[in-house]
């Protein structure tokens, strides 16, 4: 995908993100778990990556760094967030 069409649909999949209010239910999920990683970041980047370039959890982190920032965590952070979105699905379900 070009860069000004990934920059684009980047955007438009933010607000959608932001407007469901994901971004709430993360800090939820912070105050919860004290994480040391930023939980919102990596479900965000899930997303957008899933989305725009369906692949694997390991691809879906190395995709992310093509979009505007580069990530703020590690792929090992990824999989612990994972486990903790298994563990909280209902909560995320609840709050959408």
């Amino acid at each position: 995908m070009e860069k000004s069409n990934l920059f684009l649909f980047y955007r438009i999949f933010q607000a959608i993100y932001y407007r469901l209010q994901l971004d709430k239910t993360c800090r939820k999920l912070r105050d919860r778990y004290r994480f040391k990683y930023d939980i919102n970041a990596i479900l965000s980047d899930i997303v957008y990556a899933r989305i725009l370039e369906p692949a694997s959890k390991r691809s879906a982190f190395k995709a992310v760094s093509h979009f505007l920032e580069p990530p703020s965590y590690e792929l090992h952070d990824v999989y612990r967030a994972l486990d903790i979105f298994g563990k909280e699905c209902d909560l995320i379900q609840a709050e959408l």
